[in-house]
């Protein structure tokens, strides 16, 4: 019988050791899953970002291609506006010359002859809410242009008014008597 003892003794430790063993490769087969797990979930992870970049890399690159035909139409908006202004100020010069070169036959100065029409732009860019912004205002004969933040109605008013009363006639309320060659003539329509 103690030989019996001494070989089950024996084995224990085998059977000990096998089960170790077992327990051993069943972590380390743990482990290699776990880590294969997470190296497939980083290169989805990957992919993914990898996607996602070149996704926003296009549109990055529609977003740059649209600016910039955006900044070609504001050019071609600039010279055409640029251009209009030249011609305007060709018409109003020739306008200018037409008008001292035609002698209109002269008549009494009465009230109403006196008068003048003066003509003003007032551009006003407002907020969202509707708040003044800017203000823009520009004499339409002399083509003088004042800009100035939100709308100060004292600015603007003193900008016409120097418009208004020219240089030679200085804190002067009325406008200067007109010349007959000024005049308009009772037929004629002011714009």
């Amino acid at each position: 019988m103690m030989a019996a003892q001494e070989v089950s003794q024996r084995k224990r430790p085998a059977a000990k050791l096998a089960e170790e063993t077992r327990v051993e490769l069943e972590k380390a087969r743990a482990e290699v899953e776990a880590a294969l797990a997470r190296a497939k979930d980083e290169k989805r992870a990957r992919l993914k970002a990898e996607e996602v970049l070149a996704e926003a890399q296009k549109a990055l690159a529609a977003a740059r291609a649209e600016v910039e035909g955006e900044r070609q139409a504001r050019v071609k908006i600039e010279q055409a506006r640029a251009e209009a202004q030249r011609a305007l100020a060709k018409a109003r010069q020739a306008m200018g010359t037409e008008a001292e070169n035609t002698e209109l036959p002269p008549t009494a100065l009465g009230e109403e002859e006196a008068e003048r029409r003066v003509t003003f732009i007032v551009r006003l860019t407002v907020d969202e809410r509707g708040q003044p912004r800017r203000t823009e205002v520009e004499h339409a004969q002399s083509c003088k242009k004042e800009t100035f933040a939100g709308l100060d109605v004292q600015r603007l008013v003193a900008f016409m008014k120097a418009c208004i009363n020219p240089p030679d006639y200085p804190g002067t309320d009325n406008p200067p008597i007109t010349s007959p060659r000024e005049s308009r003539s009772p037929n004629a329509r002011v714009p």
